[in-house]
């Protein structure tokens, strides 16, 4: 089965169709000189039956290019032409059994292998915990807490807002993971998101996290059209917390991209087991999950001020050979103020661009800075 994408034929027609009207007005306009000029006008002439013929070229060759897949999985209002299994995979009722082209002969994974599967991602947030490096309290006071294991976790779409791009990831993936697919390569994609490459045995899919509050837009859809053509895949997922427009959802369709926004990942969550959920649930929530990660050396960013104006901002502890640099919000701002214990005044320990150390009190009582 080729892997080949279609070639943009629409766009090759549209140039036959220029070309075609180029030398209609060259034929015109040798008319018009009363046969004076009746060279350019056969010119003009050659140059429309040319243009003619190229764009019917292109345009019965893009109606005869339909892919082998998109024959096997029909086109759905939230889903493309070449990902019909992918939506049946993901979608799979836990305790039933993986198709044999996902499974490969394999045994589901368990929640215990699905967690340790994950850890390519959170290898960082691992060290910086054993180190120290930030308050593990956080988790305790802000992350919801389950006892009772045999109950799955509340998931809420908050979530997407209290985790950082680096979690997202690792939460989407650790999905994929669970229904059989393998993590093969990780890219970091802009500022806050992230290409895997999974396979199966279907092929390789490459699945795109991006963590963003403004919504994937048709401009972010076009830029991973544009990878997912250059890289010759058949199966590539977009997957988001918050939203899709329906400008993106349409282009996506239309390469048959497939498409998760944050109220489809929750339901995808809701079908899994209750183990499978507390899994994705800590995975998410260990740690300083709302700290943002540097996407080019793979640990915790820290606050800095700038000189500027002394607002704060997420800098790599790597500066000046790294300038990764995220703003930071409100919600942010108030976890690295609140106090490491209750009855303590809090402070925060932050950097200025020169990773000179400034104290900045938010408490009546200052005391030592707060671990970060």
């Amino acid at each position: 089965m080729s892997s080949r994408p279609r070639a943009d034929l629409g766009t090759h027609a549209s140039l036959g169709l220029v070309l075609a009207a180029a030398g209609l007005l060259l034929a015109l306009s040798g008319m018009l000189t009363l046969w004076l000029a009746a060279e350019f006008s056969l010119f003009g002439l050659s140059l429309l039956v040319l243009g003619l013929v190229a764009a019917g070229l292109a345009w019965w060759s893009e109606r005869h290019s339909a892919g082998p897949l998109d024959d096997d999985f029909p086109e759905t209002e939230h889903q493309g032409p070449g990902n019909g299994w992918l939506t049946t995979v993901l979608q799979r009722k836990p305790g039933t059994d993986l198709p044999p082209d996902v499974a490969e002969d394999a045994p589901p994974p368990t929640s215990a292998v699905a967690k340790e599967r994950v850890q390519y991602v959170l290898t960082a947030d691992q060290k910086l915990t054993a180190d120290g490096a930030y308050p593990t309290n956080h988790a305790a006071t802000v992350a919801p807490q389950v006892s009772d294991r045999s109950a799955a976790p509340q998931w809420s779409p908050e979530v997407w807002q209290h985790i950082e791009w680096r979690r997202l990831l690792t939460v989407v993936t650790g999905l994929f993971i669970q229904v059989g697919f393998q993590p093969s390569s990780f890219k970091a994609v802009g500022l806050t998101g992230a290409d895997v490459v999974l396979s199966s045995g279907k092929g390789p899919l490459l699945l795109r996290c991006i963590a963003t509050r403004a919504g994937i837009s048709r401009a972010d859809m076009r830029a991973f059209v544009r990878v997912v053509k250059a890289q010759q895949l058949v199966h590539a997922t977009l997957a988001t917390g918050g939203q899709v427009s329906p400008e993106a959802r349409a282009l996506a369709r239309e390469h048959g991209i497939h498409t998760l926004d944050g109220e489809q990942l929750l339901k995808l969550i809701a079908t899994r087991t209750p183990a499978q959920q507390h899994t994705l649930h800590l995975t998410a929530y260990a740690g300083a999950y709302w700290r943002p990660s540097c996407m080019h050396c793979g640990i915790k960013l820290v606050p800095r001020l700038r000189p500027q104006d002394h607002r704060p901002y997420w800098g790599c502890r790597n500066a000046p050979d790294c300038t990764v640099a995220l703003p930071m919000d409100m919600a942010q701002l108030s976890r690295l103020k609140r106090p490491a214990a209750a009855g303590q005044g809090s402070s925060a320990a932050v950097a200025t661009a020169d990773a000179r150390p400034v104290q900045v009190n938010v408490g009546a009582a200052a005391t030592q800075p707060a671990a970060l």
